[in-house]
């Protein structure tokens, strides 16, 4: 048995991550934290879950990926959105940045979310780091809907970066949020 990764150009591998196998990784890859890959990851494309499931991507390299990523800091600031992050939720980047993430939840996960994030910089437990789970989100009309989520931690140095790749969800989405690696 041998172990070979073929690992494309710009490929984001989530933390805890873990590819088996003789396996390809295309350019521009993202795979979320503690995924599990067992299959070729095609250009552009987003793998995530234990076994990992492709949930974004384009089928051309010169197309961006169509993968909805809200970036945070540790005070929940919104620091970067993808254009996929504006056609889910109706709101421009420009409206988002700067903004707190919780704009996207509805109540009662708005007023707590702060103080998850806090409690995990203070402890270092979470109940969603590295988890895809379903949870509900709101438009900026309104609308309340559900979608997976699967946060992601990104420390350089003293600065801690959360970054949440999120899609629809479906009725056969499994929900996993009690799965740790």
């Amino acid at each position: 048995y041998q172990r070979r990764v073929h690992g494309g150009d710009d490929c984001v591998l989530g933390s805890g991550c873990k590819v088996l196998g003789n396996v390809s990784l295309g350019a521009g890859c993202k795979i979320g934290a503690n995924s599990v890959v067992t299959k070729n990851v095609p250009t552009r494309t987003t793998a995530v879950g234990v076994p990992s499931r492709m949930v974004g991507g384009s089928k051309s390299a010169n197309t961006p990926a169509s993968d909805a990523l809200v970036s945070s800091d540790t005070y929940g600031r919104i620091v970067s959105v993808t254009p996929a992050v504006e056609g889910m939720f109706g709101y421009t980047s420009q409206e988002l940045i700067g903004q707190n993430v919780s704009i996207l939840m509805p109540d009662p996960e708005r007023s707590v979310h702060h103080k998850h994030i806090q409690r995990y910089l203070k402890s270092g437990q979470t109940t969603a780091l590295g988890k895809m789970r379903k949870v509900r989100a709101v438009n900026k009309t309104g609308d309340v809907f559900l979608i997976n989520i699967c946060t992601s931690e990104y420390v350089f140095g003293a600065q801690h970066l959360f970054e949440a790749l999120l899609w629809l969800a479906s009725d056969d989405d499994v929900y996993m949020a009690d799965f740790s690696i």
